[in-house]
């Protein structure tokens, strides 16, 4: 399984005030590998001025073959999240300093 995987995703829920975010795939990435459907919840919960913890929920419909990779998404989904979260956060950080 390659570890990056290009999808398009159509963003179905924003609250930027909670920090919430609901992405659906819609194209390519493991639609490709036999999921027909794939939705991502995540959500980033400040625990204070140096960490935060990340929830998610990851919904899907897939073939039989698709089933068995389903336990990667977690981890590529997250690693992706967590590297924009970060990147993120620290931007506003570094702004609000200034």
């Amino acid at each position: 399984m390659p570890k990056h995987i290009s999808a398009k995703e159509k963003f179905t829920s924003i609250h930027d005030e909670k920090y919430i975010k609901e992405v659906e795939v819609i194209e390519g990435g493991f639609l490709n590998l036999g999921f027909n459907q794939l939705q991502v919840y995540f959500e980033i919960i400040e625990k204070g001025e140096e960490s935060c913890i990340i929830k998610s929920k990851i919904d899907y419909n897939a073939n039989e073959e698709a089933i068995s990779i389903a336990s990667t998404i977690p981890s590529l989904q997250l690693e992706v999240i967590v590297v924009v979260a970060k990147d993120y956060l620290l931007k506003i950080k570094n702004e609000s300093a200034n």
